[in-house]
């Protein structure tokens, strides 16, 4: 049987972490120098993209809304918690071309979409604040098919705003 984590690597090597007694994806990232972590590539290359909620800021809006809404569907998929206590939730990629793309700060909320261009940090990762952690480990076969009415939301055309530039900006600096 295939390593879940192996398949999720695409074409990044999976390699075992002495150090942290681990596996991980080397060559992932745009910078493994700048960050010892494992790393997931979102989109085509693992058939995932994710669902970041953070926390609202002076500059992003409480999405409390969207995760109301979609609580359900956002509990029962794979689900990993960042280091600063935020959450990504993993779906599968969806089959919709509208979905292909990042987008960052939807409609002005702590709301991110990401998928193809991207990646996450998986664990083995320390940064900043603290730790990624898979909530009951990662297991790509827990990550169910993004419902039609949240591929609607979160896929559908918007204007970009200058604030979305700039958080799109700061996150790809960031990798």
């Amino acid at each position: 049987m295939a390593d879940p984590l192996s398949e999720a690597c695409g074409s990044a090597r999976l390699v075992f972490d002495p150090r942290s007694q681990k596996k991980k994806c080397v060559g992932a990232s745009t910078d493994p120098e700048k960050y010892e972590c494992a790393t997931l590539r979102m989109g085509a290359v693992s058939g995932l993209v994710a669902v970041d909620i953070d926390k609202p800021n002076q500059k992003r809006s409480d999405p409390s809304e969207f995760v109301d809404k979609f609580r359900d569907s956002l509990e029962a998929t794979l689900q990993q918690t960042t280091a600063s206590g935020n959450k990504h939730h993993i779906y599968k990629l969806p089959d919709n071309p509208l979905c292909a793309n990042t987008k960052y700060g939807i409609d002005g909320t702590a709301l991110d979409y990401i998928a193809s261009g991207a990646f996450i940090f998986a664990e083995p990762c320390y940064v900043g604040l603290g730790q990624y952690k898979w909530e009951g480990g990662f297991d790509k076969g827990r990550a169910l098919d993004m419902p039609q009415e949240m591929q609607d939301y979160l896929c559908r055309p918007r204007a970009s705003t200058k604030q979305q530039k700039q958080d799109e900006a700061a996150y790809h600096g960031a990798s």
